[in-house]
């Protein structure tokens, strides 16, 4: 899924640096992903780790910005790669969301795709040994 970019596309997006947090928040915390999008005149200039919101204290919440807590976007790529190769690497390194940029650096929007849960070994082996108890 890529969801294309317009001015106001972008609004519902992402988050400014000089937003303050408490005007922010909810949409923060509302956002479906683990990383915020931040953009400054439709350019990516990083990402908020939304994990990283429920350390701060509400006197911390009311005095910081988005810059405070602004990192480099963990994934990005251009709106130039091939859907196909982009959509392979993010299945083999179980990456959920990618940002699309363009050239210039401009916001274009978040490729994602669905990852298959697998259940780990442990998990199956209890599962096993519990349908073996059934039986008994």
């Amino acid at each position: 899924m890529y969801q294309q970019n317009s001015e106001t596309c972008l609004q519902k997006l992402s988050v400014k640096s000089k937003d303050k947090l408490t005007k922010v928040l909810i949409f923060l915390l509302n956002y479906p992903d683990r990383y915020i999008p931040v953009c400054d005149n439709g350019k990516l200039t990083g990402t908020v780790d939304k994990l990283k919101l429920a350390n701060l204290s509400r006197r911390k919440l009311e005095r910081l910005t988005v810059q405070h807590l602004k990192e480099d976007a963990p994934f990005i790529a251009l709106e130039s790669s091939s859907t196909e190769v982009l959509e392979k690497e993010m299945r083999n390194k179980r990456i959920e969301h990618v940002y699309i940029i363009d050239n210039e650096f401009n916001f274009k929007g978040i490729r994602s795709i669905s990852l298959v849960q697998s259940k780990k070994v442990f998990d199956r082996l209890f599962d096993i040994s519990v349908d073996e108890q059934r039986e008994v």
